[in-house]
C-alpha cells in the first residue's frame, strides 16, 4: 500500500515531504546533543560580562540557540533575580505580536493585561508569569518587570501613542543608567530597545511608523475595559532594517560588550550608551536601523 502511495505522490511533493523529516530529525538531533548549562555557569558568565548588584537589567532572550539548562527558564531567571539582587530591577519584554504590529492591531479584539501571551520566548512567557511580576498595559509592547519600583518602570505604558516614548519601560531603563542583556540573540532581538532612539529624534527622515493610527482596547488585570490610540510601524519600512550592521559602532564607542555563552553569541548593552549613539551617529552622519552606512 506503501508502495502505491509514493508512486501516486508527485515528485516535487515527495522532495518536500523529505527535506520537511530531514530537519525534523536534525532538530531532534541538536536537541539530544545540546549541552546542559547549570546555573553555576551561567551566574559566573554573567558576573564575568558585569552584571552586579543593584543592577536595572532589560533581558531580550532565545534560549533554544544556547542550549539546555537543567531546570528551564527557571534557572535563568533566579540567576538574574540572585546578581541583580533585592535593589535591582529585572524587565522582560513580552509582545504579544508575533511578527507584524500591523496585522496584529488589524485583527484584535482587545490585549489583555493577564491573559495575552507573549510572543518573545518562552523565558518572556515564564516570567510574565511569575507572580511578582508587574506587566504594562500598552497593547503592542507590554514590559514585565520585578523589583521594589517596578511599578515606576511599567506603570505609565498604558495610554501613549507609542510604546517607545518617555513614558515606556524602554526610555526609563535608559534614563537610569540600566543595561539590556540579549541572551543568545543579537540586536535585531533587542529592536524595541533601539526603536527608542527613532522616538526621541525631532524630523526623524524615515517614516517608520504606518500612517493610520488605531483605537485599541486593553481589559486590564481587574477586568475593566478602556481604549487608547495607538501607532505601529510600517511593514514597508521594517523590511529595510539592518541593526546589526550597527552592532561594530557600538562596540568601538565602548557600549556593547560581545560574548559566547554556551551555543550562541550573546551581548550587554549600556541602555543610555545605545540611545546616545544613535542620536550622534544619526545627526553627525545619518545613520539609522535603516541607514547603516549614513547618507
Amino acid at each position: 500500500m506503501g508502495s502505491i502511495i509514493h508512486k501516486l505522490t508527485p515528485g516535487f511533493l515527495q522532495d518536500w515531504l523529505r527535506g520537511t523529516s530531514k530537519k525534523a530529525k536534525l532538530a531532534k538531533l541538536k536537541r539530544e546533543n545540546d549541552i546542559v548549562i547549570s546555573k553555576n555557569d551561567l551566574l559566573n558568565q554573567l558576573k564575568k560580562v558585569g552584571i552586579v548588584s543593584g543592577d536595572i537589567l532589560l533581558v531580550y532572550s532565545n534560549l533554544n540557540r544556547i542550549g539546555k539548562f537543567e531546570n528551564g527558564e527557571k534557572d535563568v531567571v533566579d540567576v538574574l533575580l540572585e546578581l541583580i539582587g533585592e535593589n535591582g530591577h529585572l524587565l522582560m519584554p513580552n509582545s504579544p505580536v508575533k511578527d507584524c504590529q500591523l496585522e496584529y492591531v488589524r485583527t484584535l479584539d482587545f490585549f489583555d493585561v493577564a491573559h495575552s501571551k507573549s510572543e518573545q520566548g518562552t523565558l518572556s512567557e515564564y516570567f510574565r508569569l511569575l507572580p511578582d511580576a508587574i506587566r504594562s498595559e500598552h497593547p503592542t509592547e507590554p514590559v514585565s518587570c520585578i523589583g521594589a519600583d517596578a511599578e515606576y518602570f511599567v506603570g505609565h505604558h498604558f495610554g501613549n501613542i507609542t510604546p517607545y516614548n518617555i513614558n515606556s519601560p524602554f526610555y526609563k531603563v535608559a534614563a537610569h543608567n540600566g543595561k539590556i542583556l540579549c541572551l543568545g540573540t543579537n540586536l535585531s532581538g533587542a529592536l524595541s530597545s533601539l526603536h527608542v532612539a527613532e522616538d526621541l529624534i525631532e524630523d526623524f527622515k524615515y517614516s517608520s511608523y504606518f500612517e493610520k493610527e488605531f483605537e485599541i482596547m486593553v481589559r486590564f488585570e481587574n477586568r475593566t475595559l478602556r481604549n487608547m490610540v495607538t501607532r505601529v510601524h510600517d511593514p514597508k519600512q521594517k523590511l529595510l532594517r539592518r541593526s546589526n550592521a550597527l552592532l561594530p559602532i557600538f562596540i568601538e564607542q565602548g557600549v556593547v560588550k560581545k560574548f559566547r555563552f554556551g551555543n550562541s553569541s550573546s551581548l550587554l548593552l549600556d541602555a543610555k550608551g545605545i540611545q546616545d549613539q544613535m542620536k550622534k551617529a544619526y545627526k553627525e552622519n545619518g545613520i539609522t536601523l535603516y541607514s547603516p552606512k549614513g547618507t
